[in-house]
């Protein structure tokens, strides 16, 4: 372009995070920056998401710097962007902190820091915190429920999840939707209640992802339900004959078993489809710059 103003920049930004980019999303961050343009609202919203996806904490720390110095007033969606981007890159003091000092917190806000605490183990905590919110007079949302129950499920605390599972609709009014039974039975299967993970799945008024059926897959091998595992494995390549990590999935529970020609027999199956397993990508941000390594 022969000449670029903050509409095209946001626009990039904005791209390159919703493309699942945000190495190179701050890269032009930084371009846009040494130009002394100012960012937007929009803009800086952005940077947070993709140093939440990095977590690349010290560009975090510098939008909000940023802010600070500005006098900016934050907005809603700022606020709630930067309690996720310091949750989700391991600063849950910074994370709450910014929490306390908002004032006028709409359900986003609330929504990130029961989350926040959630993905630390802080299930605890993220239900007293459900608790305050109620008493505030906010009233929970679809996304209330994912972040508390995904809490739950990081903590271990079943009963408490049971019982959030049943008063969103008893109490609440809010039907469950399959994210919210993705995440019961993710809790359910990873403490060994296999067969209520089940019944649950049978239940459920929609047709059950893959990434439940995962789920559910995974713990099986994990509490060696060889038999149930290797049903769901069978199930699960039957949907996704080209999906790598079916067959490595079910190979792994052959092997861990002993059943080693079952295994093997899995890896030729996988060999003779073409089946080609993709190589895993690590993220790392050093020094302002990030680095991709294959697995």
């Amino acid at each position: 372009m022969p000449e670029r103003n903050l509409v095209s920049w946001s626009a990039m930004i904005s791209g390159y995070v919703q493309f699942g980019a945000p190495g190179e999303a701050l890269v032009l961050f930084r371009e846009m920056m040494g130009m002394n343009l100012r960012p937007t609202y929009s803009i800086l919203a952005s940077i947070l998401v993709a140093a939440a996806e990095l977590g690349a904490l010290p560009e975090g720390k510098w939008v909000h710097g940023f802010l600070e110095r500005s006098r900016m007033r934050l907005s809603s969606n700022l606020k709630t962007s930067l309690v996720h981007m310091y949750a989700k890159c391991g600063d849950l003091m910074s994370a709450k902190q910014t929490f306390e000092r908002s004032r006028d917190r709409n359900v986003d806000l609330w929504n990130a820091m029961i989350g926040g605490l959630g993905l630390h183990g802080q299930g605890r905590e993220a239900s007293g915190l459900f608790s305050d919110m109620v008493a505030d007079g906010i009233r929970p949302d679809d996304m209330t429920f994912v972040c508390l129950l995904s809490a739950y499920s990081h903590s271990g605390m079943v009963s408490d999840g049971r019982e959030c599972f049943e008063s969103m609709s008893r109490v609440y009014k809010i039907e469950p939707k399959e994210e919210h039974y993705s995440c019961m039975i993710d809790l359910l299967g990873r403490f060994g209640f296999l067969m209520e993970a089940i019944h649950l799945i049978e239940i459920m008024p929609m047709r059950p992802s893959d990434g439940i059926w995962g789920s559910l897959f995974t713990s099986c091998g994990t509490y060696g339900d060889i038999v149930l595992g290797e049903a769901l494995g069978k199930h699960l390549i039957e949907m996704e004959p080209y999906e790598p990590g079916c067959y490595v999935r079910l190979a792994n529970l052959y092997a861990s078993s002993g059943r080693w020609k079952d295994a093997l027999s899995v890896r030729a199956a996988m060999k003779n489809r073409g089946v080609k397993l993709e190589p895993g990508c690590s993220l790392i941000e050093v020094d302002g710059v990030v680095h991709d390594f294959l697995l």
